[in-house]
């Protein structure tokens, strides 16, 4: 089981996008990563980790800073880290090889939909070094291939923290200053773990087709 979902927000204690289509069962997982300044204003029934007050989003270095202090509180943990905006469909089959199961190219992934894909990823963090999983843009062409190697990913992905817990030290937050998710995938790479993205069929706006990218030790 994909033990939790954080999702890092500023700016949005009412219009939580990415939350509001997660089933409930989904939702009970949920980790708001929040500025503590701003934490009064939210008021959603979930699991809250405030950020120290140094890591302010206005200061530099802020993102990498959030995903770092993500990885250490999380590290022993099966979790994912999810963008506030995101919207997730389901891509039609067709451009897969197999016949149409909508009317048109995409539709708003269903509950089931959502399961399916945590399902997946969980399944997927329980094979031997096995430490990201990810998924491809919507905006990117369906893949003909099922896997593609060596890709990166951003807004959605999911870890298994385990697996790269040694690893943590050796990760500079303030390395770069954007792209940290691309630095990450980065340094596992140059650890010896290589990508795979798995194209299916479920995409979100921002992002999310599972097309599924993943990390294993090689």
């Amino acid at each position: 089981m994909i033990d939790r979902i954080f999702i890092p927000t500023v700016h949005r204690p009412t219009t939580q996008i990415t939350y509001s289509q997660l089933p409930a069962d989904l939702q009970a997982r949920v980790t708001f990563v929040v500025q503590a300044w701003e934490r009064p204003q939210y008021h959603y029934d979930a699991d809250y980790l405030v950020l120290p007050d140094d890591i302010h989003f206005q200061k530099p270095y802020s993102f990498p800073r959030t995903k770092h202090y993500i990885y250490t509180h999380a590290q022993t943990l099966k979790y994912c880290i999810l963008d506030d905006d995101l919207q997730f469909f389901r891509r039609n089959a067709k451009y897969h090889g197999a016949p149409s199961n909508m009317a048109k190219s995409k539709r708003l992934a269903t509950a089931d939909d959502m399961h399916e894909m945590f399902d997946l990823f969980d399944r997927w963090l329980d094979e031997p070094n096995l430490a990201v999983c990810g998924v491809g843009q919507i905006s990117s062409p369906p893949g003909a291939d099922q896997y593609r190697d060596n890709r990166s990913v951003c807004g959605a992905f999911w870890l298994n923290g385990r697996t790269f817990q040694p690893l943590l030290p050796k990760v500079n937050p303030t390395a770069v200053r954007i792209s940290e998710d691309d630095y990450f995938i980065l340094m596992l790479l140059t650890h010896g773990y290589r990508s795979e993205e798995h194209t299916s069929e479920l995409q979100s706006r921002f992002g999310i087709s599972y097309a599924v990218f993943c990390l294993k030790k090689k």
